[in-house]
């Protein structure tokens, strides 16, 4: 009998760089962005400090033009949210900022994702986001691109000031 092999479908999505889309459908008048964009280039993990100053200097992973001329588009994104910052309404805790995942394993509990796997996502003043755990949702704002040091939270590549957010617009997400 042949020895039985297993990979992990995230490893696997990291390996394969097929062509990014770069052309882009429409959902609520924002450029419906997917993570085989975002995430089509090889990028350090922000936890590793060797690897991110490598990075910044531009001699390991340069970011490419294409997702350099995403910077301040109106985009919407889907992943799932991890919470940062959230505010205790009258009824329930929203979400003022949050983290939007690649994938639902992301966070610093499970799969630690690439800069280039995740979305630090601040919500517009005055507008807060129910918070939806497990569930993919849709993310609506204007995109900033380049890497930037949270406060207390690690780096990002990816910024949003956020809209709003929804259930995903899209099945084939």
């Amino acid at each position: 009998m042949g020895a039985v092999t297993s990979s992990c479908p995230v490893s696997v999505a990291r390996e394969s760089k097929a062509a990014p889309v770069t052309v882009y459908s429409l959902v609520e008048n924002h450029s419906l962005v997917k993570w085989d964009t975002l995430a089509n280039f090889d990028a350090p993990n922000p936890g590793d400090e060797e690897d991110m100053k490598v990075s910044e200097e531009n001699k390991k992973y340069p970011v490419p033009g294409f997702i350099k001329a995403l910077d301040g588009k109106k985009v919407a994104a889907i992943g799932f949210m991890v919470p940062s910052e959230t505010d205790e309404d009258e009824k329930d805790e929203k979400a003022i900022s949050f983290f939007l995942t690649r994938t639902q394993g992301s966070c610093c509990f499970g799969l630690v994702p690439r800069i280039n796997e995740f979305i630090f996502v601040q919500m517009q003043k005055g507008k807060k986001a129910e918070i939806v755990m497990d569930t993919p949702i849709t993310v609506f704002g204007t995109l900033s691109v380049g890497t930037a040091d949270l406060s207390d939270t690690g780096r990002s590549l990816y910024r949003m000031v956020a809209e709003k957010t929804a259930a995903p617009k899209e099945p084939n997400w």
